[in-house]
């Protein structure tokens, strides 16, 4: 199931993953069962409890979910009581094509990776687009820029930075992707050189509407003038573009919780086995300030290693212990962390809160 999770994250697709936590009657003793609903082929992976209600429920209520929180069902017999499924959507990784691999594109792609996005780096020049030049990016290719761009997927997760060697390349690419579903695309270049372009892509039949979606001169007028300047007033005009997709708004602010390197030695635990038990800790509820939203998640090994957190401090450090514990119970556990008082002072909080903490084993 976790493979599956993380090729739909990488492909920029749509997921949901759910979590029975709690419920009465029937539905105890079904806690801990956890399922992927796959959004675009509606299918359903891992241990779904069939016994207790129709697959076309989860995928609904994975189609609908907008946010990571715990929702109450009925049970398929009325009157025999409730299950509780928490339920995290996944928003796909935002993807940073940079067509070029000049000056520009190294500090683009450093701010890239830091604001989160996958980077990949675009150029047919074997001594600039090669990954010891970008070590960061999740993605080099040395290749024509025609046959890559005709050859990568495209989504409204897709942002688009053209920054190639010559104007006849800049305007290449501008045809070939400016009728995409991306949801950004900018061009480097002069005033003067953009007017010339836009009027020769009118001249073609592109639409006014079309000719709009470019961003050209490219970035933020923040007056920038060395290569890093530049990048980085590109990359504020991308990422204030990308704060107007709810879905990604909600990732950023934390709504959308399930980290990706949690996600990747789950995967990997599930690929190759693990001689080292661990057990998955995932915030299900948080009352008052809190460091981290519903569905952070955090991997706990029975030598103390952990991948991903759950705000840090004494709070993770119970959690650690707690999760230690799951590991010699059949059970999953739910444990309450006080985050007021004197837990709150010692971590320096402006004020205290609760988490409420789902902890269960993991099974190779």
């Amino acid at each position: 199931m976790w493979n599956e999770i993380q090729n739909t994250i990488q492909s920029q697709k749509k997921g949901c993953v759910q979590t029975i936590i709690g419920g009465d009657g029937a539905a105890k003793e079904f806690v801990g069962r956890k399922w992927f609903v796959e959004i675009e082929t509606e299918q359903i992976i891992g241990d779904f409890p069939h016994a207790l209600f129709p697959e076309d429920e989860a995928i609904s209520l994975g189609q609908k979910a907008q946010r990571t929180e715990t929702v109450r069902l009925e049970t398929r017999q009325p009157g025999e009581g409730t299950v509780e499924v928490f339920v995290q959507p996944l928003s796909p990784v935002p993807t940073l094509w940079v067509l070029g691999a000049g000056h520009i594109a190294l500090p683009l792609v450093e701010l890239g990776h830091m604001m989160g996005f996958k980077t990949i780096v675009i150029d047919d020049r074997p001594d600039y687009a090669n990954p010891f030049r970008f070590p960061q990016a999740g993605e080099v290719i040395c290749n024509d820029f025609a046959a890559t761009i005709r050859r990568l997927p495209v989504s409204d997760h897709t942002y688009i930075v053209i920054v190639t060697r010559g104007h006849k390349y800049d305007q290449m690419c501008v045809e070939m992707l400016l009728d995409s579903p991306c949801a950004y695309i900018g061009m480097i270049g002069s005033r003067r050189r953009v007017a010339e372009m836009r009027n020769n892509l009118k001249e073609k039949g592109f639409s006014e509407e079309l000719l709009a979606r470019l961003h050209s001169p490219i970035g933020l007028d923040i007056g920038a003038e060395t290569p890093e300047e530049i990048a980085l007033s590109i990359m504020a005009e991308v990422v204030m573009t990308r704060r107007k997709d709810p879905l990604l708004t909600l990732r950023k602010k934390g709504e959308l919780e399930i980290q990706d390197e949690v996600v990747e030695a789950l995967a990997g635990i599930e690929q190759n086995g693990s001689d080292i038990a661990a057990s998955l800790a995932t915030v299900i509820e948080v009352k008052g300030s809190a460091p981290r939203k519903p569905g952070a998640q955090m991997l706990i090994f029975a030598d103390g290693r952990t991948v991903g957190t759950v705000g840090g401090g004494c709070a993770e450090s119970e959690i650690r212990r707690t999760g230690r514990m799951a590991l010699n119970q059949n059970s999953p556990i739910i444990c309450t962390v006080d985050l007021t008082n004197d837990i709150a002072g010692e971590e320096g909080m402006v004020c205290g809160g609760t988490m409420k903490v789902f902890i269960q084993k993991i099974t190779a």
